[in-house]
């Protein structure tokens, strides 16, 4: 009998209890979706500032050591990535920013579109890494080849590695790759990928 009673008033208080309505969630969903893209949106932005640190700090080093073919070719490369990381980063900053601030009563739409653009952005990042990587491999030799005569430039001893043999000079090289391919996978998860896939899930719930 006391077991009866236990339950009957345990389904009366849970019955009364309080729901969340779909507005609520609605309401926590597009809150959860404008946190995400917020920090999408700011790692763009120190991706942009690390940029210009970086081709500053190599251009001062191509004006400190004006002798040194290195860091003139290091400068450069720094320069032009810069270039190219602007010009990728602030349309589609833009963009995604708009998306962002825009007010609209069609949630799931407006999520959506939020996703396709920073998946659409993050698919193009990963592809340009996986072209820049063999390039980069490219003109890392073509520096050595260039910089072997010039006993004064700092980077010789880098470049040379004569006590390395060759088949581990490759092996070395090689291994550099794979570790910088699996770091810049991961640090693109870390900035984008984690907070695309918070934006998929609360899509999901919109959708389930």
């Amino acid at each position: 009998m006391e077991l009866e009673e236990f339950k009957n008033l345990f389904n009366k208080q849970s019955s009364s209890l309080p729901t969340e309505s779909a507005a609520e969630i609605g309401k926590m969903i597009h809150k959860r979706g404008q946190t995400a893209i917020g920090k999408v949106l700011r790692n763009m932005m120190l991706e942009l500032a690390f940029a210009v640190v970086a081709a500053g700090a190599s251009l001062v080093f191509a004006l400190l050591y004006k002798g040194a073919t290195s860091f003139k070719w290091f400068a450069a490369i720094m320069i032009v990535v810069l270039v190219l990381q602007t010009l990728l980063f602030i349309p589609v900053y833009r963009k995604i920013k708009k998306l962002r601030d825009q007010q609209s009563d069609a949630l799931k739409i407006w999520l959506k579109s939020l996703v396709d653009a920073v998946e659409t952005f993050l698919n193009f990042y990963k592809r340009s890494m996986l072209i820049s990587m063999p390039i980069a491999m490219l003109i890392g030799g073509y520096i050595g080849y260039t910089i072997a005569d010039e006993p004064n430039d700092p980077m010789v001893p880098y470049f040379e590695m004569a006590f390395i043999p060759v088949w581990a000079r490759l092996a070395l090289i090689l291994g550099v790759l794979v570790g910088v391919y699996y770091y810049l996978k991961w640090a693109l998860h870390y900035l984008y990928g984690r907070y695309l896939n918070q934006m998929k899930a609360g899509l999901k719930e919109l959708e389930g």
